[in-house]
């Protein structure tokens, strides 16, 4: 399984049990994280500190189950189509995009992905448990 795991999932990491119980479940299962550039700018921009989430990459990197992917004309295109037909706001558009070539599941709890799910399959973490 691979998950496109939302900037909202991380950024609640020392708060929220169900992300940390999301990632060891990840890694006992060999469940394949996907983070892209866009991912990081949200926490960057949050100011919230970087090194507690690099930690938690660099846990999955040595087992390799870290992707990192970062956006293509292709996914800008595919993110301006789903704002267009879907009403997704950027950059959750193009969340979304990157999630769909990823072939990943996204895993927020933010509703308004709702809009996407017939493209993309969005799940909450604590349903990933």
């Amino acid at each position: 399984m691979k998950l496109y795991i939302d900037a909202d999932v991380w950024l609640n990491f020392p708060a929220s049990h169900y992300a940390e119980e999301l990632l060891e479940k990840a890694l006992r299962e060999k469940w394949i994280i996907v983070i892209s550039g866009v991912v990081k700018e949200e926490i960057l921009k949050k100011k919230i500190a970087l090194a507690d989430l690099e930690e938690k990459l660099d846990r999955l990197m040595q087992v390799n189950l870290l992707e990192e992917i970062e956006a293509e004309k292709e996914d800008v295109e595919l993110s301006r189509k789903i704002i267009r037909e879907r009403g997704l706001h950027f950059p959750d558009s193009l969340h979304a995009a990157l999630a769909i070539r990823a072939r990943a599941i996204i895993v927020t709890r933010t509703k308004h992905f709702e809009l996407v799910k017939n493209l993309v399959e969005v799940r909450k973490p604590e349903d990933l448990l």
